[in-house]
């Protein structure tokens, strides 16, 4: 699958779920796209030996909880195989 024809069936699949990437009345947008992120060297310290020379990354798509924090930072990567969400087969 094209990595744009992935984005349009995840973005569908988070629009179902709820989550907005458009403000929709006094509910603001909770999804970004495609932040980019710094991580700490703690962060890097619980992921183990593979990632001791990375400080900074981008994820996909960042989702946000109620009060706006970072909940759930998720990266496309067309090359995986499939990811089971919900019931639902993404990107496969």
């Amino acid at each position: 699958m094209k990595e744009a024809t992935a984005r349009i069936k995840i973005n569908k699949l988070l629009e179902a779920a709820g989550w907005r990437f458009f403000p929709e009345g006094n509910a603001p947008a909770n999804i970004r796209l495609e932040s980019s992120v710094t991580i700490k060297s703690a962060d890097l310290d619980a992921l183990g030996e593979n990632f001791e020379k990375t400080t900074k990354g981008f994820v996909d798509f960042l989702l946000l909880d109620v009060k706006a924090f970072p909940f759930i930072a998720a990266i496309l990567n067309v090359a995986m195989p499939p990811v089971q969400l919900g019931g639902t087969v993404c990107c496969g």
